[in-house]
């Protein structure tokens, strides 16, 4: 008996052959993009322009991500939305932004610098315009979680082997440290010489920060009261309590308290009160438990003394160019300039980082962008 023909066998080889699909790949890639923002797989490159006094200077190497050739494969599928975009700009003030960067750029100490920021200005530019159109709850939920969630388990594993967990994790782009690496970032816990976790992130403060942005991702789901995402947030809240970035923990403890008023006065929900309470009596009582990590105020520390030299750098290099600004990724070519030791470090601060490199036009653009983003 001779078996009949079945119309379905095409479709079942196109599901075997999902991603040749064009719109299924773009969305492949773009849920990779996201999943992989927080790894640093990279080709580091090290032209004569990253040198600084004859020192190479990891800032300034250009560096090509994964995550870029993935927004560069999306770009050839969606850069013709993108194009119109720019074209409305030229009908906005907002397009003045353009010459104001071109011009850092001319009069640029390092012209090479500049160009490789012009260009990474432009991907953030596409790819954000990409996500404007494109994201959803579902991408972000599939994407982000999983990330945090793998995030938290190499931060926890790092902390309990105080050490980095190496293999293939450093494809990821986790360094190779322990607590005795030069240059690592360690607390002292009530005597004790705690090593902060980095994930596969540049420092502890940048893990937190990234898993405080998927808190809050979490915190805004029409489905934040289920189970799956109580526990992520819970795994996501301890990896970031063990990174010890005080100023992260500070804004979860603020979100707790007002979370705690909202709920009693404006909600009049006293069971949903009562646990952001019980959240702001733990959270607090874990800091008291260290007081000298989180309630030494001291102006005399270390890392505040550094910042403040950062602060007084940034005005130093701001006064070169006040209008157009010293030029894009230019901040650390021109501090030997400016002070007589050699601290090769860019100011902590993204406002003076700008207004160092793109003058008082570049950010007052920059401000009143953001501006009219909340309206």
């Amino acid at each position: 008996m001779t078996k009949k023909f079945r119309p379905n066998q095409p479709e079942k080889a196109g599901k075997e052959l999902w991603l040749l699909n064009q719109d299924n790949f773009k969305k492949a890639a773009f849920w990779l993009v996201l999943f992989l923002i927080p790894t640093q797989l990279g080709l580091h490159l090290w032209p004569s322009f990253s040198n600084v006094a004859g020192i190479r200077v990891d800032y300034l190497s250009p560096v090509i991500y994964f995550t870029d050739v993935l927004i560069f494969i999306l770009f050839n599928f969606s850069y013709k939305p993108f194009f119109i975009f720019l074209q409305k700009q030229i009908r906005t003030n907002y397009f003045l932004i353009f010459p104001i960067i071109a011009i850092g750029a001319i009069i640029a100490k390092s012209p090479e610098n500049a160009l490789v920021g012009i260009f990474k200005f432009f991907e953030l530019l596409f790819f954000g315009h990409y996500v404007f159109l494109n994201i959803s709850q579902k991408i972000v939920a599939w994407s982000f979680i999983p990330a945090a969630i793998l995030q938290s388990a190499i931060a926890i594993s790092q902390f309990l082997l105080k050490s980095s967990i190496g293999g293939p994790f450093y494809l990821l782009g986790e360094r190779s440290f322990n607590g005795q690496t030069p240059g690592i970032a360690n607390a002292s816990l009530a005597g004790d010489l705690i090593l902060r976790p980095y994930g596969t992130l540049p420092h502890p403060n940048v893990l937190a920060g990234y898993l405080l942005f998927v808190l809050i991702l979490i915190f805004s789901f029409k489905q934040r009261k289920s189970k799956l995402y109580f526990l992520v947030s819970l795994i996501v809240v301890f990896a970031i309590f063990l990174t010890l970035s005080r100023t992260v923990i500070f804004l979860i403890l603020g979100y707790f308290v007002f979370s705690s008023f909202y709920y009693a006065f404006k909600r009049k929900i006293l069971k949903h009160a009562l646990i952001c309470l019980f959240a702001v009596m733990v959270i607090f009582l874990f800091l008291l438990s260290f007081p000298s990590r989180y309630f030494d105020f001291s102006l005399n520390q270390e890392s505040i003394l550094i910042r403040d030299k950062l602060v007084k750098n940034s005005i130093s290099v701001f006064a070169i160019s006040p209008i157009f600004g010293v030029g894009l990724k230019n901040f650390l070519v021109n501090l030997p300039f400016i002070q007589k030791d050699f601290f090769l470090q860019p100011v902590h601060n993204v406002y003076l980082l700008l207004l160092s490199e793109t003058g008082i036009l570049g950010l007052t653009y920059y401000l009143i962008f953001l501006f009219s983003m909340f309206k």
